[in-house]
């Protein structure tokens, strides 16, 4: 395991440049593989003088690895796979092995890679290659969702394995349905995630009678509207602490170069044009939360000077500001100059007009407007999403779903009590947020992907099992809830519209002392299905429904949450101008404690983002320990009691300075 703070000291301290190279990554079946690595340990093998690692490309376009080295003995190139297995994951050993007598160079003497021979694939180290129109259209529709060329997919790829996750299933079910006209649960695409499995379902229920898709009309022109159910709680929760920045969503890019500030802000003002949700006002009518659409609205991007800058960390303090839902703007972009040609650009908007994806939508049509590309034509706006999310049709869609949660949290709702080194607050001061990141080891994400692969799962379920089971053993616990965002955008007319869609998923799970891991791995996964299979309930409804008692510092239903997700930090090229994602420190935290997990440069690495009124930093770089360590144990040991498992009482006396807890764990 790194040292605990060193990966996001290593970020800090310039590595993010590095990390931003694509010259040297490749991203082969999901897999995002910095080839240094591979050459380093090649090197390290007594019987390797030189070595090199690149990609190369087969005639259907299908990616794989390839090994140059000049051997200093004999050596067997079995041995050097089996060497780099050792250290490396499977996923980063070259498919082959080129034995070379001295590697070919250019005219600056520099390796020519471009003159290195090509070794002979054979055949079964093809992607089998897909049969039948369905499969081409499975495929092409996998290609779209993952961001991989349809080339390196083929009738037996696992959509996990190619970097899908339980999050974006729910897209790719949406399109099944739009393209064939059939329903495919969620349950089938992890029961069979190949591709022949999922065009199997698809042909052998293309017969019966077919659900009607639910499509999204127009609205009415109307004055104003109501407000999506998504929407309802964030509106009251600001309007209770009106001068709070705890539903503020901003993201921070560095810049090198000369930005032409006019351009910027002549393409900001399109966007602000194009999607009428950044131009939302928010007011009540009868005691109802309704929105209007500001018709004209221009928003100067205000600048820091290098003279106005302390720090950058004080210069984004400045622009993250809260925003007046009644009278907006309800978005702000902000540049500060570190120096001349070295900027920060940040962007803030409020959440009750967008979440995580909308975001991505408006930095990606920011840059593309930048370099004067064209956008396409919007059908859908997001008034018509909320008045078809007001709908009695809808409505009578969701009473299904409404039953299934209504079971799950039928009696008594369990309370988690973590350990906390302050008693709680009811005022605005428990929403202050740290973070700390971690990571797992290179050999540790084997074992864990090994293991995901063994049982079915995917890394999303393996790892929330694993989650869960740490919270019981914090707590001492055996029902635990852990919240889970979903993107809510069943309908692929959606995926280009801003706004807020984002639902949450109460799931519920019971890691009993005398299941073994896998069984619980196994609970989780039947858990985790079924909360996707009926995602659409929206969460505030349900704690409306289940009349729960709200307690002062608590939210309802669970005060822990679990994201996962591919994260990269990749260079964005712009005329004149470079731009990355800035890691910044996040000004509030909404749960007690939430694990973000994310693959970074082939490892899992983790951030605990928890709230400072009630943990020491101390106590959260314990809790990082203790979970590194309960995912090396488990995942080595899945068929073990979950009874069995201890946390490392040694860390636990150094870090918590709970002698009550210690005994309660060792009794």
């Amino acid at each position: 395991m790194y040292k605990t703070g060193d990966l996001a000291r290593w970020w800090e301290d310039g590595n993010m440049e590095f990390l931003g190279r694509s010259d040297f990554q490749v991203k082969i079946r999901g897999y995002r593989i910095e080839m240094g690595e591979i050459t380093a340990r090649l090197l390290e093998h007594p019987a390797i003088k030189e070595a090199t690692v690149t990609a190369l490309s087969d005639a259907s376009g299908t990616k794989y690895l390839c090994a140059y080295y000049i051997p200093g003995a004999t050596v067997d190139q079995e041995a050097i796979r089996e060497f780099l297995l050792e250290e490396l994951p499977a996923y980063m050993i070259p498919s082959h092995f080129v034995e070379m007598e001295v590697f070919p160079v250019n005219a600056n003497g520099k390796l020519d890679r471009k003159a290195l021979p090509e070794p002979q694939v054979t055949t079964s180290e093809k992607v089998v290659a897909l049969q039948g129109g369905i499969e081409e259209k499975v495929a092409g529709l996998w290609s779209g969702i993952l961001g991989v060329e349809q080339s390196q997919i083929g009738r037996d790829t696992d959509f996990f394995e190619l970097g899908g996750h339980s999050l974006n299933v729910a897209s790719l079910v949406s399109q099944l349905q739009k393209e064939f006209a059939v329903r495919v649960p969620i349950v089938e695409i992890f029961r069979d995630p190949s591709v022949a499995g999922i065009a199997r379902f698809v042909e052998n229920n293309a017969t019966e009678a077919q659900v009607e898709t639910s499509r999204i009309e127009q609205a009415p022109e109307m004055d104003s509207y109501p407000l999506a159910p998504v929407q309802e709680r964030l509106y009251i929760l600001q309007r209770m602490n009106p001068g709070s920045i705890d539903y503020n969503m901003p993201v921070v890019y560095e810049a090198w170069g000369v930005a032409d500030l006019d351009k910027l802000q002549a393409c900001f003002n399109t966007l602000l044009a194009r999607h009428e949700s950044l131009r939302y006002r928010f007011f009540e009518e009868d005691e109802q939360p309704r929105f209007r659409i500001n018709d004209e609205e221009e928003v100067t991007i205000e600048e820091l000077s290098p003279e106005q800058v302390e720090s950058p960390v004080e210069a984004i303090g400045q622009l993250i500001r809260p925003f007046d839902l009644a009278n907006g703007p309800l978005i702000r972009m902000g540049v500060v100059h570190l120096s001349e040609e070295h900027h920060l650009l940040v962007v803030d908007m409020h959440h009750i007009i967008t979440d995580g994806i909308s975001t991505g939508i408006f930095i990606e049509e920011l840059i593309r407007l930048y370099k004067e590309e064209a956008l396409p034509e919007q059908e859908i706006r997001y008034r018509d999403y909320a008045w078809w999310q007001n709908s009695p049709d809808r409505a009578a869609q969701l009473e299904a779903e409404e039953n299934y949660w209504l079971e799950q949290f039928a009696g008594e709702v369990p309370e988690l009590q973590l350990p906390v080194d302050f008693g709680r607050k009811a005022n605005n001061e428990d929403m202050l947020g740290g973070n700390h990141a971690f990571a797992l080891t290179a050999e540790q994400t084997e074992t864990i992907r090994q293991l995901t692969l063994d049982a079915g799962a995917t890394v999303f379920t393996t790892l929330l099992a694993c989650y869960n089971v740490f919270l019981s053993k914090l707590a001492h616990q055996e029902d635990i809830v852990v919240g889970i965002p979903n993107s809510g955008r069943g309908q692929q007319e959606l995926d280009q519209v801003l706004g807020m869609f984002i639902n949450t998923l109460a799931i519920r799970n019971k890691p009993t002392a005398e299941m073994s891991f896998r069984e619980f791995l196994d609970q989780v996964k039947t858990q985790t299905v079924a909360a996707f299979d009926h995602q659409h309930y929206p969460y505030h409804k349900l704690v409306d429904k289940l009349q729960i008692s709200r307690k002062p510092g608590r939210n309802p239903l669970f005060d822990v949450s679990f994201l996962f997700q591919n994260y990269e930090f990749v260079k964005i090229e712009l005329p004149g101008m470079e731009l990355q994602e800035y890691e910044h420190q996040q000004s509030a935290s909404k749960f007690d404690l939430k694990l973000q997990g994310y693959e970074k440069e082939g490892i899992l690495a983790f951030r605990f983002e928890y709230k400072r009124s009630l943990f020491k930093p101390e106590t959260i770089e314990g809790f990082a320990e203790h979970f590194v360590q309960l995912i090396a144990e488990m995942s080595s040991k899945p068929e073990q009691a979950l009874g069995e498992f201890r946390l490392s009482a040694e860390s636990e006396a150094n870090s918590f300075g709970f002698d009550e807890l210690l005994d309660l764990e060792n009794e």
